[in-house]
């Protein structure tokens, strides 16, 4: 429970953090360009805790993980950060349902 603090504090900071910095770029600040990358740098952080969260999870397969990284790298990232957090984030990290055990 502790990771999902530091990922929901990461993303809602980037977020935030990189409306600011364009805010500020649109009018011309000089300070704009250190708040996106506070901002990014925030986002980043919120990728590494992800997809180690995602790369270590048993439930789901190979191939989802690897939609998982496609969505935060390359499509939609912000869409896909937040859908991970609120809602696929759960399943992710349930264990495994084991049919052999429940046979034997």
């Amino acid at each position: 429970m502790k990771n999902y603090n530091y990922l929901k504090i990461s993303l809602l900071s980037s977020t935030v953090l990189n409306l600011i910095g364009t805010s500020l770029k649109i009018s011309h600040s000089p300070f704009a360009i250190w708040v996106l990358s506070i901002g990014i740098l925030a986002y980043l952080t919120f990728m590494v805790l992800a997809l180690k969260e995602i790369f270590m999870a048993n439930s789901i397969t190979s191939s989802e993980k690897w939609m998982w990284v496609t969505g935060f790298l390359f499509v939609l990232a912000p869409l896909a950060s937040y859908l991970y957090l609120f809602s696929a984030r759960n399943r992710v990290l349930e264990p495994r349902y084991n049919f052999r055990s429940k046979i034997s």
